[in-house]
């Protein structure tokens, strides 16, 4: 048996299920322990899998299940805490592929059941083999139709892309099947959105793979409108695409169960562009900010390379940091200097497919064309090679082997083995490079470096030497995990990183996409979860502009063009790892691994491996010095990591978390709105309403007025849906006493007097004279500060005065002061003289300083209705409240009273007393 697991796949005629094997890791000592789910997943048929699962047990001597692992072999075995054919359900954002074989009734009458069979066999074959080769997964098989999704078991940063790649392709694959002379032909359907996928119950039988969602019906439905050979996708798929492919506007069409109009595109062939970055940037782009010294940095390169001194710049960041974005606006800072640009893009689909940037370059600059018939490229070679002053008969062969061309009858054969053949085609295309360099300086751009194939390696690796004495400036953007020994070797090669925006520099992108006036609340949001990467800011920036509720769906949402890239870094982690960061994600961006292992409940060895694997995929960081404590790399792949999760998989962990939290003393006291929101979340609101009044409490206490108000209107929220028993009346009542005096210390006057009216109404409903009276009071003074009409306040103190009248309360003297205000402001003076009289002499009586001071004061608001007989009076009562404002500490009396009296002494001619009121007030500034 060989040890080539393609070998031994194509022996048994399933070679093409070799590429998702490679993929997967999959070699001949993994074979005995695959199980039945787990081939599934790789996009085997059940038919298939029936083959495979026997040869397996043929040639390992092993039945279906998997063998046992010895102890030793353990030690190196991860041992994941899900295993792969139990993997969990999960919320996703899926690309369904729903394909359909066309004329499939029409065929069953003319074909013997038999050749029928074989016919829908190679069919299926056909296009499970396109899907599963562009990281799809086959999901089911019915029939003539074929559902995939891409996006699960796996993510991918560019899944729409995949989806329709595959479509097209799949399209081309079944046109080239026959049946009895006849040319078969298919329709596909694509759409995307959110969904449920895994472990339903979908028909009779439990499939792990099922999807819960509207997103698979509409891709159905795509494809019943779709013309045969035709793809057909829907609007969330096109807004994923970019500008990657020729799509026509179809319009919106009704389709059944969705509404009078869905918006659908016909997708009509790949477009030829120069890179990834132009596909996905048709749009405008927003004005480039920021990477100063990058930019410096490139221009000077650029110089020695002008003088003949080549340069080899390596340009490393993560995802969407900005890269091609830099290069983009470098190529523009050389204006009409003389320069070629030549890009190489390499492609995550073609990794393996050698010198494929090169190809996709020479075939563009052949203008090489799909229908072109092998002639008309040659002659197209011929023409290119001949305007570039290259001799087509001696390097024509070279060319015509790299571009795959029919070149025998031209040039004859090339008598070399295959490494000779290789070495000279490496060699032709250095000296082309060379040789173009030579006409005018050549800026030769390698895009996506991660995703090279090995042979352009090899061309890169031969090319750098020579360019040192020629004007070539070789600039190669890749990712950080790209590794390389170049700058070690040569020393005109630079390797140069750039990392995230600064916070101004994000600041001034968002109002870029935005607007100038977008609201600060915005700006900080998108500031603190985007981390100063460009692409989250920007894709952010643009999605919440397009709704206008976006400071609500900051934190709840994520645009589908990051879902992707964001759940393809989780979904390379082993599921351990990946439940992990989902347990974490709903703890917060950081957090202890104390807390972690209390609610992950895993074994203390396999948790620690967890974490480890998430911090070598630079996941997770450790936050600061701490040993303990973590934080999630990026705010987005927590949000991607919790949105991942079902709702009631979310709340169970909330609960659990919330209920760990409460046992911390600490956090209980000083973060009561932690504990309140885990409990909310988790739909234990009973739970969570002590902990939300709480932290309101603690927010008035601290002067954090709108926290406070927030905190409290959540209370309110809770507590009116609570059942009469558990004390609805009192709970609302108190909590809207509480909400209006946030709102007064807020300032919002208007909203804190609408709120003390309406407790004011049902303390009056419910026969609650304590309430209603602080409701008078807290009515009173939003009024008394928002200048209103005093009238509602002073009937409203008079009703809710004689219940509490009797009793020598701080209750009553507040009323009592309150009305004596009202009064002098009304000009009532004997009336506000009889309130207010009574008021300080009760606030004396029970040793109540505040509200003496606010009794004390208030004759002093109305200076008209004094005279100078008073002002003696007047004057040594300021001093009493100087006295008691410094007893109390209290810098706003103290600062009123200061004021109070140097008004009056000014009114009454009291320079003197002025000067003396003035130095303490001066001395205390």
């Amino acid at each position: 048996m060989s040890n080539d697991v393609h070998t031994w796949l194509r022996a048994l005629g399933l070679e093409q299920y070799s590429d998702a094997f490679a993929a997967s890791d999959i070699d001949m000592r993994v074979l005995p322990h695959l199980t039945e789910a787990d081939l599934r997943e790789l996009g085997l048929s059940l038919g298939h899998r029936k083959i495979l699962m026997a040869a397996v047990a043929e040639s390992f001597g092993t039945t279906s299940r998997p063998t046992r692992i010895t102890a030793t072999a353990a030690k190196h075995q991860p041992v994941p805490h899900i295993a792969s054919s139990e993997r969990p359900p999960e919320r996703r954002l899926l690309s369904v592929l729903f394909c359909d074989l066309v004329g499939s009734t029409e065929l069953s009458r003319r074909l013997d059941p038999e050749d029928l069979r074989e016919v829908l066999r190679s069919y299926q074959d056909k296009v499970a083999e396109t899907v599963i080769r562009y990281g799809g997964y086959v999901a089911r098989y019915m029939g003539d139709g074929i559902m995939a999704y891409f996006g699960w078991p796996r993510a991918y940063e560019d899944q729409g892309e995949r989806a329709v790649r595959a479509g097209l392709e799949a399209l081309a694959a079944v046109q080239v099947l026959r049946a009895r002379d006849t040319e078969l032909k298919a329709r596909v359907g694509i759409a995307t959105g959110q969904v449920v996928v895994g472990d339903l119950i979908a028909g009779s039988v439990r499939e792990e793979a099922a999807v819960a969602g509207e997103t698979p019906n509409l891709a159905a439905r795509l494809q019943a409108i779709a013309q045969p050979n035709q793809l057909i996708i829907a609007e969330s798929t096109r807004r994923l695409i970019g500008d990657a492919f020729v799509v026509d506007n179809l319009g919106e069409i009704a389709l059944k169960g969705f509404g009078t109009g869905t918006s659908v595109h016909l997708v009509k062939s790949e477009r030829e562009v120069e890179s990834r970055f132009h596909a996905a940037h048709a749009r405008e782009l927003s004005p480039f900010v920021g990477r100063v010294h990058e930019l410096t940095l490139l221009v000077e390169r650029w110089k020695l390379a002008r003088g003949a001194k080549g340069q080899a710049i390596l340009l490393s960041g993560d995802a969407g940091i900005g890269k091609s974005r830099l290069v983009q606006v470098f190529t523009e800072t050389l204006g009409s200097t003389p320069h070629e640009v030549i890009r190489l893009q390499c492609s995550p689909y073609h990794s393996n497919s050698a010198l494929f940037p090169i190809v996709q370059s020479l075939s563009r600059t052949a203008a090489f064309r799909p229908e072109d018939q092998n002639e008309q490229r040659l002659i197209k070679l011929e023409r290119m090679l001949a305007d570039l002053g290259f001799d087509t008969s001696t390097v024509g062969p070279a060319y015509a082997e790299l571009l795959s061309l029919d070149y025998h009858d031209r040039y004859g054969e090339l008598e070399l083995p295959p490494q000779q053949r290789k070495s000279l085609i490496l060699q032709t295309l250095v000296e082309h490079f060379v040789h173009r360099a030579g006409r005018v300086t050549l800026l030769l751009i390698v895009e996506d470096a991660h995703w090279i194939d090995p042979t352009t390696t090899e061309l890169l690796d031969a090319l750098l030497a020579p360019i040192n004495r020629a004007p070539v400036m070789l600039l190669v953007t890749h990712r950080p995990s790209w590794k390389f020994e170049w700058p070690s070797a040569y020393g005109h090669v630079l390797p140069l990183s750039i990392g995230a925006l600064a916070q101004p520099l994000v600041a001034d992108m968002v109002r870029n996409i935005v607007g100038l006036s977008a609201n600060a609340r915005l700006v900080n949001e998108i500031i603190d979860r985007s981390d100063g990467i460009p692409l989250f800011i920007e894709e952010m920036a643009r999605f919440l502009a397009e709704r206008e509720n976006s400071e609500c769906e900051i934190k709840m949402v994520l645009p589908a063009t990051l879902q992707g890239s964001l759940l393809a870094r989780l979904d390379r982690c082993e599921p351990a790892a990946r439940e992990t960061a989902q347990i974490a994600s709903v703890i917060g961006r950081e957090f202890s691994q104390g807390l972690l292992t209390r609610v992950c409940e895993f074994p203390s060895a396999e948790l620690d491996a967890a974490v480890a694997e998430l911090m070598a995929a630079h996941l997770l960081l450790r936050a600061g010095s701490s040993e303990d404590t973590y934080v999630f790399r990026h705010a987005l792949i927590q949000d991607a990591a919790y949105q991942s999760l079902l709702v009631s998989k979310r709340q169970r962990y909330h609960a659990a978390i919330a209920r760990a939290l409460v046992e911390y003393r600490e956090i209980a006291e000083t973060q009561p709105e932690l504990i309140a929101r885990h409990f909310s979340e988790a739909a234990l609101p009973e739970l969570a309403l002590p902990f939300w009044r709480r932290a309101g409490d603690r927010a008035i206490a601290r002067s954090a007025n709108y926290e406070a108000i927030d905190h409290y209107e959540k209370v309110l929220a809770i507590a009116q849906k609570l059942p009469d028993a558990q004390g609805r009346e009192v709970t609302v009542l108190e909590t809207k006493i509480a909400l209006g005096w946030a709102q007064i210390a807020a300032g919002d006057l208007q909203q804190a007097s609408a709120t003390f009216a309406d407790s004011a109404r049902e303390a009056r409903a419910v026969d609650k004279p304590d309430a209603l009276a602080n409701s008078a009071i807290g009515f009173a003074q939003a009024n008394f500060y928002s200048h209103d009409p005093l009238g509602t306040s002073i009937n409203l103190l008079l009703e809710a005065l004689p219940a509490i009248e009797a009793k020598d309360t701080r209750q009553g003297c507040q009323i009592l002061s309150a009305l004596g205000r009202a009064f002098y402001m009304n000009g009532d003076l004997e009336r506000a003289d009889a309130s207010n009289s009574k008021a300080i002499e009760i606030a004396r009586r029970i040793d109540d300083e505040r509200t003496l001071c606010e009794a004390l004061f208030n004759p002093l608001l109305v200076p008209a209705a004094l005279s100078g007989k008073q002002s003696q009076s007047l004057l040594k009562r300021l001093g009493e409240l100087l006295g008691i404002a410094e007893r109390l500490n209290d810098a706003d009396f103290r600062t009123r009273a200061l004021a109070t009296r140097i008004y009056y002494c000014a009114e009454f001619g009291d320079r003197e007393g002025m000067i003396g009121a003035l130095v303490p007030g001066i001395r205390a500034e």
